[in-house]
């Protein structure tokens, strides 16, 4: 077990190797990460009829196309001929 970890935490350090003599290459250069737009988001939910709560998770892109869709029907609904 400690020798796993150990080794995990060798692994994890990234370092060069050093046996053969040759000299180690230089590390790409890293592009900046992107900015977080589309993160999932995770809440609570109850169905219909039930108390018990259960755990919904979806991305932001998701929640938003799902209030937008929901909003062009209740508009829909409210400008239909009675």
């Amino acid at each position: 077990m400690l020798s796993t970890l150990l080794l995990v935490a060798l692994l994890a350090a990234d370092v060069p190797p050093t046996a053969g003599g040759a000299p180690a290459t230089p590390a790409p250069a890293v592009a900046p990460a992107k900015p977080k737009t589309d993160e999932m988001v995770c809440h609570n939910e109850k169905d219909l009829g039930s108390n018990l709560p259960h755990r919904v998770c979806r991305r932001q892109s998701e929640i938003d196309a799902r209030a937008e869709a929901e909003r062009a029907n209740v508009q829909q609904m409210q400008n239909a001929p009675h």
